[in-house]
């Protein structure tokens, strides 16, 4: 895929991660995200199936702001995942809306990746 289709930016942002994959939760490390999914690494040697539903959180904060959605494993190799996010509620949308905006210093960008998000056949 080139990079002038790609309609969502990645942006790299180092945190760890819980993602619940067949009610066992593992920790891993976010190594980018953007407003259709995440790529992250496991820790230890473990690959999953693709199209294996998942959930996925990530704590903004000690308290309860968090992005925590379902997601889809779209990706899988070695101990890396890429996540394709499902069902993402207003409340984590906007809480990952922001960080994107804050880490990528364009909130046009996001806005306009929003509208693809919300619009996937537009533009394509």
């Amino acid at each position: 895929m080139s990079e002038n289709r790609r309609h969502f930016s990645r942006v790299g942002f180092q945190s760890t991660v819980i993602v619940g994959i067949q009610e066992q939760e593992y920790q891993a490390e976010l190594i980018d995200i953007s407003l259709k999914g995440a790529l992250i690494t496991l820790e230890g040697d473990s690959s999953f199936e693709n199209n294996k539903r998942c959930v996925f959180e990530l704590k903004l904060d000690a308290n309860s702001i968090a992005v925590k959605t379902d997601a889809l494993i779209v990706y899988s190799h070695e101990n890396q995942l890429g996540l394709k996010f499902q069902n993402l509620d207003l409340e984590s949308m906007t809480h990952l809306r922001r960080l994107l905006e804050l880490n990528l210093g364009d909130s046009d960008k996001i806005q306009n990746e929003l509208f693809f998000l919300v619009n996937p056949t537009q533009g394509s």
